[in-house]
């Protein structure tokens, strides 16, 4: 075995007493899996952390302390009114030996923030400020007292995480591009392995995504990839859900119609930083569009997730996720999710009563069992997953990776065995390549 596997924990109730031939059983285990009919891959932000992608610490570091300091600046320090600062200092949970190292700043006039108030924002919980500040907002809006300011805060909150977000694919007019493509190709090794592992003629994959970055889609674009997202158009893409019901198929003169492989469907079930809202006609309308300083449509992480997921366009994406839990022969992968919406939660609980329904959760956190004590989900997972001599707890259709050996891309290898992914497309482009390199020697 490599060191991945050396280091995997495997939790399943019947893998995990494989003593012989381990790694071998496991992956044709998950071989046997991808031929499933109904193949859903769930993704969240540990997907993109490979590229950068933040998570919800990093958000907080990367989006609060500015924006905090920012506010304090707009007045000399002596006349800061004493009751805005304590309320400042409650609601981002500054102590006296913080604030301190505030007051020095401002008392020099300094644009920037002290480094102290970025390491103690990565502690905050982002998700909890933008609930405080919605309740602020909305509780002095039905007493009609002035929250503009808070408003503002919101907003650039907000903004914040979108202008992060987009940093992780650079525009394709940039020189940053080529070396992105390059560092893009284990997101591109996936895709391909995931419909290199299916039969011919089987539904298409779809991927699930939690992620407002655009990462899937370019992987697929720069594998000549079909993703289908909902939209339709080319220069101007409007959100037509009824695009997930049309394929793709081969059609030569005088040929009967031909299976198009590589296609996959996209559900970006908290919205996209290229959704946008427009009026077309008098209709409004839900656009892609790549532009910068737009009012992007995502579900932002706060309290009220589950309330907004009701609301189109999120509603269609989750009405689609819950139907394909619900088809026979169904696998769920699970990679980069934390397991932390209870929205989504929910619907894998539900999911479980599928009889015909496996599940793979990549997790790497989890080491062992008792590490799941604080997340529910998880907590009901693994006692499906764990060994153990009580057949009516026990259910081998639950699979559990843990440890770091289970984050992207680490865990490609194990869940997607190797196989020979060069179409004759590609090994036409590799021997040009060739070509060309030892033409410039």
């Amino acid at each position: 075995m490599n060191d991945t596997w050396n280091k995997l924990k495997i939790f399943n109730s019947v893998l995990s007493k494989e003593k012989d031939n381990k790694q071998e059983a496991i992956q044709f285990y998950f071989q046997q899996l991808w031929q499933m009919d109904n193949l859903i891959i769930l993704t969240g932000s540990g997907f993109s952390q490979y590229l950068d992608g933040p998570l919800m610490s990093d958000l907080s570091k990367d989006v609060l302390p500015s924006l905090i300091y920012r506010h304090l600046t707009n007045k000399p320090i002596e006349t800061l009114n004493k009751k805005f600062v304590s309320s400042w200092r409650s609601l981002w949970e500054i102590n006296d030996k913080l604030w301190n190292d505030i007051e020095i700043n401002l008392s020099k006039n300094s644009t920037e923030s002290p480094q102290s108030l970025s390491e103690h924002s990565a502690s905050l919980n982002i998700e909890e400020k933008i609930s405080a500040l919605q309740a602020i907002v909305s509780a002095f809006k039905t007493i009609d007292f002035p929250h503009d300011e808070f408003s503002t805060i919101l907003n650039q909150i907000k903004k914040g995480i979108v202008s992060r977000i987009s940093q992780i694919c650079p525009p394709i007019n940039k020189d940053e591009f080529k070396d992105f493509s390059e560092k893009l190709r284990p997101y591109r090794n996936f895709i391909k392995r995931l419909i290199k592992h299916r039969r011919p003629q089987q539904p298409r994959v779809k991927i699930f995504s939690l992620n407002y970055d655009t990462v899937i889609e370019a992987a697929c674009d720069l594998e000549g990839i079909s993703c289908i997202t909902g939209f339709e158009g080319k220069s101007v893409r409007l959100l037509n859900p009824t695009a997930f019901d049309l394929d793709l198929n081969f059609r030569s003169t005088g040929q009967a119609s031909i299976y198009y492989p590589d296609v996959i469907h996209l559900y970006k079930l908290h919205g996209s930083i290229d959704w946008v809202r427009n009026e077309f006609d008098g209709v409004p309308e839900i656009v892609q569009d790549h532009s910068e300083g737009l009012n992007n449509i995502v579900i932002y992480p706060c309290y009220t997730k589950f309330a907004e997921a009701l609301e189109l366009p999120y509603y269609e994406m989750f009405r689609r996720l819950g139907e394909c839990l619900s088809r026979p022969q169904t696998v769920v992968l699970s990679i980069g999710y934390g397991f932390n919406d209870d929205h989504i939660n929910q619907m894998l609980l539900r999911a479980f009563k599928n009889p015909s329904c496996q599940f793979v959760l990549c997790e790497p956190k989890i080491t062992e069992a008792t590490q799941a004590d604080n997340n529910p989900l998880l907590k009901s997972f693994l006692k499906f997953a764990e060994t153990s001599s009580d057949s009516t707890v026990t259910d081998p259709r639950v699979t559990i990776l843990g440890d770091k050996s289970a984050e992207f891309p680490e865990i490609l290898d194990v869940i997607f065995h190797p196989v020979e992914l060069e179409s004759p497309t590609d090994q036409i482009k590799n021997l040009i390549k060739q070509i060309l390199e030892i033409g410039q020697e």
